[in-house]
C-alpha cells in the first residue's frame, strides 16, 4: 500500500469490503463499480482483496496489519497521551487494537498500566462499539485472576481503555521455564478455570482463550486478559449471531467458531482443553491450516489430535506418557470434542474432574466400572491396601456371605426407591388434575417423601436420588401452598418444602448437572409465586429473574429445547406480571414480549401439546397487562381475548382438568377488568358482566369438586366483588349489586375463619366492605352504609405497611369521602372532620392515577358544597373550599394522559365540574 491511503480511505475500504464479502461472488464486481467508481485506487485494491481465497475477515485484518506495519513507524504512538495516561511502549497489536504499556503521571498519583486503543485504520463504528462493549464487560468482572479494568474513554476521537498492567509470561512458557511439575500445572490450570467460570456466571464468553491471553506473574498468579472479542450470552438472540467477526486465534478456536455456529460457554471449554493439552505435552493440540477456508475447516473441525499420552510417547517422554495415560487423556479429549454437546457442560465441570484426578477419585468423564473405582480407591489408600491384603484370605468366607446380604439390601433399596417414585411421578400425577384430590395428593407425596428420606442416608451423594427427593419436595410444596394451583393454604410449609428442594438442586446445578438445572429453575419459580402471594414483591421478583436467567442459559445451550423454552415463557411472564404491579412499563413490555416470542416458538415445535398452548395464553395475558399500564386499552383487550380463546379450547379438550379451568377463570377476570371494571375501562359493561358470570361458574364448579381447595372460594369472592361493582354503576341495578357483594362477603368470611392472619383474605374483605358500603349509600340505605364505611376506616391501618399499602390508602380516602357525604346530607357535625381528614390525605402525594385523584377531589368538593348548604354559619367559606377542591379536580382532568378510548370521559367530567364550580361560586356570593 502507499501513503495515499489516508485514514478516511482505510475506513471506506474496510466498510466496502465487509459489505462485498457478504454478497455472492457474481454480485461483488457490480458493487465495486457502483460504490468505488470515483476512486480507481480504492476499486483496484478492493477487487484484489475480494479475489483472495481465504476467509474475508481474517484476510482483511492481515492485509491491514501488514500495510500499517510498513506505513506506521514503530515509535509513532510513543509519548502520546490518552487522558492522564502517557504511552511508554507498544506491547501488542491485533486487528481490534493496539496495546501499550503506559503510565499515569499526573498530580494525583503515578501508576503503571496497560492501555488499549483503537488505531486510526480500524476506526469504524463496529470497532468503536466493540471497544465500548469490551469496556463494559470488563468493568463488571472483579476477580483476582482477571486483569482489572481501571479507566476508559475517548481521546482525539480514539477510543481507549486502561487495564491493570500484568507483568507475566504466557502460562505455557511460565510452566516450562520454572519447571512446574504435573500437579502444579493442573493446580494453576484450575485457577484459570475459576476465572473463566466467573465470567460465564456473568454471562460472558471469552472466545479467545489461549496461552498468550493467560499471563502468570513471577509469584505464580495467573491473570486472564483480552476480552476484545468476548460476547455477552443472549438467550433470546439467534445463536449464530454470537460468533461475531472471525478475529479469534485459529490454533485455539472451536469448530463452531470456524463454521459460524452458535458460540456458548462450551466454546471456552474447548479452548481451555487445548490450553491444558499444551500444558501437559508442551505441544499444541491443534494446528490450523489457514491456506484456504476448506483447509481451515478440515484442520479444526475434522482433525482430532492424538491423546496427550501418545503425543508425549512419540516425543520420547515415556515417564510423562505414563502419567498422562488414562484419566488425564480422558479429561482432555472430552474437553476438545468436536461436537459441543459432547464436551463438559461447563468450565466448572472440567475443573471438577481435574480435582477428582488430583484427589485420586474417579473422574466423571470416564465410564465408572467397579474395577476402575477399586483401582482409584487402592491408589488413594496404598498403606491401608497393603495391610488389608494380609487379612483378605481370612475374610474370604465372610465376604461371600456379605456380598449375598449386600445384594439383598441393594435389591430392597431399588424396590423401595421404585415404589417411592411410582407414588411421586405416577400415582400423584394421575390424580393431580382431578377435582377434590388436594388432600389425597399431599398424603401420597408425603408418604413417598418419607421413603426417599430414609433412602437418602444410605445413598450418600447419589445425584439422581437428590433430584428425586427435590421433585418430591416440589410436589409437596405445590400441594401445601402454590397460589397458582389447588392447595391447602399452608404458604409457610410451601416455602420450607421449596427451599429444601432448592438446596438439594443448587450444588448439582453448580456442577453443570443438566437434569438439575431446569428442575431448579422450576422450584425457584414456585417459591417466587408463594412470596408474591405473601406480598413480598422484592423476593418474588428476585426469584423470577433468577429462574429466567437459568432458563435463558438452558436455551442458549439448546435453542430448540422445549423444556427450556417453556421455562423462559413461565419466568418471563412472571417477571412481566411483577413489573406490571410495580408499574415499570419498560420491563413489563420487554419481558412479556419475550414470553410471547418463546411461547410461539414452543407452539411451532410442539403444536399439539396443551401445556405449551397454555404457555402461549399466559404470555398473551402478561403482554395484555403490560399494554394496560401503558394505557393501550384496545390492545390490552385484544391480548386478553387471545388468551381466553386459547383457554376455552383447552377446557373443551380437557373438561375435567381443574387447573385448565382455573386459568380460563383468570382470563375472564382480566378481560372483564379492561372492559368495564377498572377505573379506566372501555365502557363495555355487558361484555364485562358476561365474562365475570363465566368466571363465577368456573369457581363454583371448582368449589363443588374440591372442598379442601381454598383458592376456589377466593376466586368466587373476587368475581362476585367485580360483578357487584360493575352493577353498582347502574342505578337500576343496585339491588342486584348488593346481592352479589353480600355473596362475596360470605365467601371471604369463611376463608378468614380458617386463616384469620392471612393479609390476602383480609384485604379482599376490606375491599368488599368498602364496595358494599358505597353501593348501599347510592341506594340511600345510609345507616347500613355508614356502619360498613366506619369499619373500613377502622381496618385501614392494618394494611398501611404491607404490599397492599397503596390500595389501602386509596380505599381509606374513598370510604372517608363517601362517609362524609352521608353525614353532610344528614347535617351531622362529624362530616366536617371527615372531609378535613380526606382533604389532608389528598394534599399529600398522589394516591392513585390522575383520573382516580381527580375523581376523589371532585367528590370531596361536592361534600363541601353539601356542607355549605346544611351549615348556617360559615357557608361562604365552605363554598369557597368546595370550589378549590372542584377546580383541583378539573385541573387534574385536564392534565391527565388518558387512553384515547376513554377521552370522552374527560369532557363529561369537566362539564359536570364546571356546573358544580358555578354553583359553589353562586353560593359563596349569596352568603
Amino acid at each position: 500500500m502507499t501513503p495515499e491511503f489516508t485514514p478516511e480511505r482505510w475506513q471506506r475500504l474496510e466498510a466496502l469490503f465487509e459489505t462485498a464479502a457478504e454478497l455472492p461472488a457474481d454480485q461483488r464486481e457490480a458493487l465495486v463499480t457502483r460504490e468505488a467508481a470515483d476512486d480507481p485506487l480504492l476499486a483496484r485494491t478492493l477487487i484484489g482483496m475480494l479475489a483472495q481465497p481465504v476467509d474475508a475477515g481474517a484476510r482483511l485484518v492481515g492485509i491491514v496489519e501488514a500495510a500499517v506495519a510498513r506505513a506506521t513507524p514503530d515509535g509513532a504512538w510513543i509519548g502520546r497521551r490518552f487522558g492522564p495516561y502517557r504511552v511508554m511502549r507498544e506491547i501488542g497489536r491485533g486487528g481490534m487494537g493496539l496495546v501499550f504499556e503506559a503510565v499515569r503521571d499526573d498530580d494525583e498519583y503515578r501508576m503503571r498500566v496497560a492501555l488499549k486503543a483503537a488505531p486510526w485504520w480500524r476506526d469504524t463504528p463496529a470497532v468503536r462499539e466493540r471497544f465500548r462493549h469490551e469496556r463494559q464487560m470488563l468493568a463488571e468482572l472483579e476477580h483476582p485472576n482477571i486483569a482489572r479494568f481501571l479507566d476508559g474513554g475517548t481521546d482525539g476521537g480514539v477510543p481507549y481503555f486502561v487495564m491493570e498492567y500484568v507483568e507475566g509470561r504466557p502460562i505455557t512458557r511460565f510452566c516450562d521455564e520454572v519447571g512446574l511439575d504435573l500437579r502444579g500445572r493442573l493446580a494453576l490450570f484450575q485457577l484459570v478455570c475459576r476465572a473463566v467460570h466467573f465470567a460465564h456466571e456473568h454471562l460472558i464468553v471469552h472466545r479467545d482463550l489461549k496461552p498468550g491471553n493467560i499471563l502468570v506473574s513471577d509469584d505464580g498468579v495467573p491473570k486472564l486478559i483480552d476480552f476484545g472479542i468476548a460476547k455477552l450470552i443472549d438467550p433470546v438472540a439467534d445463536p449464530a449471531s454470537t460468533t461475531g467477526d472471525p478475529v479469534w486465534t485459529p490454533d485455539y478456536s472451536s469448530p463452531e467458531q470456524v463454521r459460524g455456529r452458535g458460540v456458548t460457554t462450551r466454546t471456552d471449554v474447548y479452548s481451555l482443553g487445548l490450553v491444558l493439552y499444551e500444558l501437559l505435552t508442551s505441544e499444541r493440540g491443534q494446528v490450523a491450516d489457514p491456506s484456504s477456508p476448506l483447509a481451515l475447516d478440515r484442520s479444526i473441525c475434522e482433525t482430532t489430535p492424538a491423546p496427550p499420552s501418545e503425543r508425549a510417547k512419540a516425543g520420547g517422554e515415556h515417564e510423562r506418557s505414563r502419567q498422562l495415560r488414562g484419566d488425564l487423556d480422558t479429561i482432555v479429549m472430552m474437553a476438545i470434542r468436536k461436537e459441543p454437546e459432547g464436551r463438559y457442560e461447563s468450565v466448572a465441570a472440567l475443573s471438577d474432574d481435574v480435582s477428582r484426578y488430583l484427589d485420586g477419585r474417579p473422574v466423571l468423564a470416564r465410564a465408572s466400572t467397579a474395577g476402575y473405582r477399586l483401582s482409584k480407591l487402592l491408589r488413594r489408600h496404598k498403606a491401608s491396601a497393603a495391610a488389608a491384603a494380609l487379612v483378605v484370605l481370612s475374610m474370604a468366607v465372610g465376604t461371600v456371605a456379605t456380598l449375598y446380604q449386600a445384594r439383598r439390601a441393594e435389591r430392597r433399596f431399588d424396590q423401595v426407591r421404585t415404589l417411592a417414585n411410582a407414588f411421586v411421578f405416577d400415582v400423584h400425577d394421575r390424580i393431580a388434575t382431578l377435582p377434590g384430590s388436594t388432600e389425597a395428593r399431599k398424603a401420597i407425596v408425603q408418604t413417598a417423601l418419607t421413603y426417599l428420606e430414609n433412602l437418602r442416608a444410605e445413598a450418600g451423594g447419589d445425584a439422581s436420588l437428590a433430584r428425586e427427593l427435590a421433585a418430591a419436595y416440589e410436589k409437596v410444596g405445590t400441594v401445601q401452598g402454590d397460589p397458582l394451583s389447588a392447595n391447602l393454604g399452608d404458604p409457610a410449609g410451601a416455602i420450607e418444602s421449596f427451599g429444601r428442594a432448592a438446596r438439594l438442586l443448587e450444588p448439582l446445578a453448580a456442577r453443570g448437572d443438566r437434569a438439575a438445572m431446569p428442575q431448579l429453575a422450576s422450584v425457584r419459580l414456585l417459591l417466587a409465586n408463594v412470596h408474591q402471594a405473601q406480598g413480598d414483591v422484592k423476593a418474588s421478583l428476585a426469584g423470577f429473574e433468577s429462574a429466567l436467567a437459568l432458563a435463558g442459559t438452558l436455551v442458549e445451550a439448546d435453542p430448540r429445547s422445549v423444556q427450556a423454552l417453556a421455562l423462559v415463557v413461565e419466568a418471563s411472564a412472571a417477571v412481566a406480571r411483577t413489573a406490571t404491579t410495580m408499574r415499570d412499563v419498560g420491563v413489563a413490555e420487554r419481558a412479556a414480549q419475550q414470553a410471547v416470542t418463546a411461547a410461539q416458538q414452543l407452539a411451532t415445535l410442539e403444536p399439539g401439546t396443551s401445556k405449551y398452548r397454555e404457555g402461549l395464553a399466559t404470555a398473551h395475558n402478561a403482554l395484555g397487562g403490560a399494554r394496560l399500564i401503558a394505557g393501550h386499552l384496545t390492545e390490552t383487550a385484544k391480548e386478553f381475548r387471545a388468551a381466553v380463546a386459547i383457554r376455552e379450547q383447552l377446557v373443551a379438550d380437557q373438561p375435567d382438568d381443574a387447573s385448565v379451568r382455573r386459568n380460563l377463570l383468570i382470563s375472564y377476570g382480566n378481560l372483564a377488568d379492561v372492559l368495564g371494571y377498572r377505573a379506566e375501562n372501555l365502557g363495555d359493561r355487558v361484555g364485562a358482566l358476561a365474562a365475570l358470570d363465566r368466571a363465577v361458574a368456573m369457581a363454583e364448579w371448582a368449589m363443588t369438586k374440591d372442598k379442601a381447595d381454598r383458592r376456589a372460594p377466593f376466586d368466587a369472592a373476587s368475581a362476585h366483588l367485580r360483578i357487584g361493582s360493575v352493577l353498582a354503576d347502574d342505578p337500576a341495578m343496585l339491588d342486584r349489586a348488593v346481592v352479589e357483594l353480600r355473596t362475596a362477603e360470605g365467601l371471604v368470611a369463611t376463608l378468614r375463619a380458617s386463616d384469620i392472619a392471612s393479609e390476602r383474605y383480609g384485604f379482599l374483605a376490606f375491599n368488599i366492605e368498602h364496595r358494599l358500603g358505597t353501593t348501599l349509600a347510592r341506594g340511600r340505605r345510609e345507616s347500613e352504609a355508614a356502619t360498613l364505611l366506619d369499619r373500613v376506616r377502622a381496618a385501614a391501618p392494618q394494611f398501611s405497611n404491607g404490599v397492599y399499602k397503596a390500595g389501602a390508602r386509596m380505599t381509606l380516602v374513598e370510604a372517608t369521602i363517601a362517609l362524609a357525604n352521608i353525614r353532610a346530607r344528614a347535617g351531622a357535625r362529624r362530616a366536617m372532620a371527615l372531609a378535613e381528614s380526606a382533604a389532608k390525605e389528598l394534599a399529600g402525594p398522589p394516591i392513585g392515577r390522575p383520573v382516580t385523584d381527580a375523581t376523589m377531589h371532585g367528590e370531596l368538593g361536592r361534600v363541601y358544597l353539601e356542607l355549605a348548604r346544611n351549615t348556617p354559619g360559615g357557608a361562604a367559606d365552605l363554598a369557597r373550599t368546595a370550589r378549590v377542591s372542584l377546580e383541583k379536580s378539573a385541573a387534574l382532568w385536564r392534565e391527565a394522559t388518558l387512553p384515547e378510548e376513554i377521552e370522552t370521559r374527560r369532557a363529561e367530567a369537566l362539564a359536570a365540574l364546571d356546573a358544580d364550580i358555578a354553583a359553589a361560586q353562586r353560593f359563596a356570593s349569596a352568603h
